[in-house]
């Protein structure tokens, strides 16, 4: 957290971690392990590892890609995974899955490989192919399954396989039969009790990028979009792949739709997910959007627009409109583009609905644009958001947005509250009888996230774009709901949001 530990304080917290207690809280070795980046915390986390069960030695190292590791500390674990705990796990709780995970991570050491092609030999499950489909480079896991006939075939059956081995292995009418059956016919996920939908792990989300990928059978794409016995989700995930692999294709598919009485929900999902990060040459796009009479669609235009630097004199006096919409998540974010254009008269209006709106997804969704075009004027609001007992079903919506404001601005005042709110955060969420123990586990990690982002950029290290609030995966639920105010929906009413099949990291599809 920032805090210098003495090879004594390290020592200690590496020893409580690998006892591995089944009360409280303990801290993980691989983040502990990361903290080591000195000749003399080297020392001490070696003679930790000494200490340390086999699997426990090889769970680090699987997550070594995720988690960096010192790379004194990376090339020890690997080396004695090799020579004695990998045949260690074998003989004494065989772990095929813990096998995998390690060798994908460190595919480039020598050795790894090797571990790899023993397992080719071997039944390979379906589990097992797609978390190696997923791991590896294109060309290392074509190579691999090359291995054995046998393994090839059954890669090739289940559509693991990049478009050019499938096109060279499959005729070009089987192989179309063969995507479109998929795509028609895979249930993609089943329910558990309580309404929570739950991913399966069969050909679908690969036969989606491969038919986007197809663009000889890009036809047969959009007469799936459209054919009445396709359902949603796997339209959608059809669309999300487009959207990935061929982005203008999906953006003027949407664009084809505008003219609608009624838009489909698929439209506004894609707006969703094309306004986070809108291109410049999509502003006539979401302009044409802006000028409909949809409310939700708006939200999302607007949302693009002020990305892409505001909308511009053509569209003030649209604005002016819209913040009169009886929509009031529109008028949030009408009234957040004026203030963006120079109407600071509206801010005190933002403010207060940041702190005062009746619903909470309301006062989240204020908070999130009064940061965005404010940055002083937010901060009592962000520290009173992140007490903010309310919550729509289980989404923190409020919270989650304050502490995604604090590690975005990342000034030394915003550290202290971050800490502060490690605290305060987690006990307003700890309550059982109000929360489900997701939402104290999402809030937790929104904390820990955030405060890494936030230290890692002061101290100089590494890091990816801060990410999203997970909260925001809810907008169109959220903005789609309120169209009727005062109508609550229960807790379960999630399993579209639960069901994001717009980015790589969701669908687990690497560059193939």
């Amino acid at each position: 957290m920032g805090i210098e530990l003495s090879p004594r304080e390290f020592a200690g917290l590496l020893d409580e971690a690998l006892a591995e207690r089944i009360w409280g809280s303990p801290p993980r070795v691989d983040a502990l392990l990361s903290l080591a980046r000195t000749e003399e915390t080297c020392v001490v986390a070696e003679q930790a590892l000494a200490r340390a069960t086999a699997k426990q030695r090889v769970e680090v190292l699987a997550r070594s890609r995720r988690i960096p590791l010192h790379t004194r500390l990376r090339h020890l674990l690997h080396a004695r995974w090799l020579a004695e705990d990998l045949e260690a796990i074998r003989r004494d709780a065989p772990d095929t899955n813990l096998e995998v995970h390690a060798a994908v991570a460190t595919l480039e050491q020598p050795g790894s490989w090797d571990v790899l092609a023993r397992l080719a030999h071997e039944e390979v499950s379906e589990e097992q192919l797609d978390r190696l489909r997923n791991g590896l480079p294109t060309e290392a896991f074509v190579r691999w399954a090359r291995l054995r006939p046998e393994l090839y075939q059954q890669a090739a059956e289940a559509l693991r396989l990049p478009l050019a081995e499938l096109r060279a292995h499959f005729h070009v009418d089987d192989l179309r039969e063969r995507l479109s059956h998929a795509a028609m016919h895979q249930q993609l996920f089943t329910y558990l009790p309580g309404n929570i939908a739950v991913k399966r792990r069969e050909t679908f989300p690969f036969a989606a990028r491969l038919l986007a990928e197809w663009t000889e059978e890009r036809p047969l794409l959009l007469s799936l979009l459209r054919h009445p016995d396709v359902a949603e989700h796997p339209r959608r995930a059809l669309l999300a792949a487009l959207l990935l692999v061929d982005r203008p294709a999906a953006i003027q598919w949407a664009a084809e739709a505008l003219g609608a009485a009624e838009l489909p929900a698929l439209v506004l999902q894609l707006l969703q997910e094309a306004a986070l990060a809108p291109r410049p040459e999509e502003r006539p796009f979401f302009l044409e959007v802006l000028q409909g009479a949809d409310e939700v669609a708006a939200c999302f235009a607007l949302e693009a627009l002020l990305a892409l630097g505001g909308v511009g004199s053509e569209a003030r006096e649209r604005v002016e409109a819209l913040t009169r919409s009886t929509h009031p998540g529109l008028r949030v974010r009408a009234v957040a583009v004026q203030v963006r254009e120079g109407r600071r008269e509206e801010l005190p209006e933002l403010a207060r609905l940041a702190r005062e709106a009746p619903e909470p997804w309301l006062r989240a969704e204020a908070l999130r644009w009064l940061c965005e075009v404010d940055r002083e004027a937010c901060q009592p609001c962000v520290e009173q958001a992140l007490t903010d007992e309310a919550a729509w079903g289980d989404a923190p919506l409020a919270a989650a947005e304050a502490l995604h404001a604090l590690a975005k601005r990342g000034t030394p005042e915003d550290l202290s509250l971050l800490m502060n709110a490690s605290v305060a955060v987690l006990e307003t969420f700890s309550n059982a009888s109000r929360y489900s123990s997701y939402t104290y586990f999402q809030m937790r990690y929104l904390v820990d996230e955030s405060l890494e982002f936030h230290l890692a950029r002061d101290e100089g290290r590494e890091h990816g774009e801060l990410p999203l609030p997970r909260a925001r995966e809810f907008a169109f639920d959220i903005l789609e709901h309120a169209r009727a105010p005062g109508v609550k929906p229960p807790r379960t009413f999630f399993p579209r949001a639960l069901f994001v099949p717009w980015s790589r990291h969701e669908w687990e599809l690497g560059d193939t």
